[in-house]
């Protein structure tokens, strides 16, 4: 029996064994056809190219090890990928200023 799984550009239940498949960075996608396949490897041109700083990288929560440079599902279990989040050093001065704010004040009230 073989394992079903999303196909990253469509969506469609694929099974695994029937699946036209590619291998990339470690990890092989499933697609319903060839012109699925094409559309991904389209996406992964285009977004390759362009600025750093764009939309950014794409993660599983379950996976971390999966990334991509556009959204979908992830290719192991079938989340949709989330945007991975690049925190800059001012981010986390501001944020840890906001917490100390707030333990001080939770302190100075109880």
């Amino acid at each position: 029996m073989s394992k079903k799984t999303k196909d990253p550009v469509c969506g469609m239940e694929v099974e695994t064994d029937k699946a036209v498949k590619l291998k990339r960075d470690g990890l092989i996608y499933y697609f319903c056809s060839q012109h699925c396949r094409q559309k991904f490897l389209e996406k992964l041109s285009g977004k390759e190219t362009a600025e750093p700083g764009g939309e950014g990288l794409y993660t599983c929560p379950m996976h971390p090890e999966v990334k991509q440079n556009f959204p979908g599902d992830c290719p192991k279990c079938g989340m949709p990928l989330e945007r991975e989040l690049l925190s800059s050093r001012d981010d986390e001065d501001g944020e840890t200023r906001k917490l100390a704010r707030k333990f001080w004040a939770g302190l100075a009230l109880s």
